[in-house]
């Protein structure tokens, strides 16, 4: 990116709920300010109509779950010399992942009257399909990362994803410990940066932002067994689809 000339710079959907999207409005005053430092070619959110051409940096949200999603994705990774998959959705393949944990009993049939003309792909994360280069994690993305990452980008220089479990940001804000009430909770496995909100409010920690790569999970299993069982324990990854990636993990 040249540093005399604004880089150009889309934010764009896929299928989701697009709450990441509107997380970024959320930085309100922040927002605007960074939209002094970039060409905001794409966010239609703001307004509807893209510019042509490529992009110096494209966030992506969602997954691919339509043949012309799968067309637009492969299109705009060309057309772009940074790809960024944002949010849980983009990242892992989100809540609509839980269809492929249960594709014996989710058919399109037992909704459709036509099923055969309805688009059934397989949930995958975007980096199944296409290059990523970086990664804002979360359900939804805390909005404070999606700045440090874009700022960072404008430095010149390679964006970071936290490797500590969300149990540090959980304790270093004095949350009582979930596991230790014999509450089921995926901290001390799961990527923190995301300060701990769900704990904030006494919810479980579900992985959204993904695991930790040397996260023990024969440890961590064994451990919330004291507390639900393994079925639930697999439940609780499915939520955002994150199961597949503790297996991954262990190979």
């Amino acid at each position: 990116m040249s540093k005399n000339k604004k880089p150009k710079v889309g934010i764009v959907s896929l299928t989701c709920c697009e709450g990441c999207e509107f997380a970024i409005l959320d930085l309100g005053e922040k927002f605007l300010k960074l939209t002094k430092r970039i060409d905001l070619a794409e966010f239609h959110l703001i307004e509807e109509l893209p510019e042509e051409g490529s992009y110096d940096i494209v966030f992506v949200e969602g997954t691919p779950l339509l043949d012309e999603q799968f067309k637009f994705l492969k299109s705009i990774r060309k057309r772009s010399n940074i790809l960024i998959a944002l949010g849980t959705c983009a990242t892992h393949g989100g809540v609509q992942k839980m269809k492929n944990y249960h594709s014996k009993v989710v058919k399109p049939e037992f909704v459709y009257k036509k099923p055969k003309d309805v688009e059934n792909h397989k949930v995958q994360s975007i980096k199944e399909i296409v290059k990523v280069d970086y990664e804002v994690l979360g359900c939804p993305i805390d909005n404070q990362d999606f700045l440090r990452i874009v700022y960072i980008l404008l430095a010149g220089r390679n964006p970071k994803n936290i490797q500590r479990p969300v149990c540090y940001e959980c304790q270093i804000r004095g949350y009582k410990c979930l596991l230790q009430e014999g509450k089921p909770c995926l901290g001390p496995a799961s990527i923190g940066g995301c300060q701990a909100v769900c704990l904030s409010g006494r919810l479980e920690c579900y992985g959204c932002r993904g695991f930790l790569k040397e996260a023990n999970w024969e440890n961590i299993i064994k451990a919330l067994k004291d507390r639900v069982s393994e079925k639930e324990i697999y439940e609780m990854m499915e939520m955002y689809g994150v199961k597949d990636v503790k297996s991954k993990s262990n190979k």
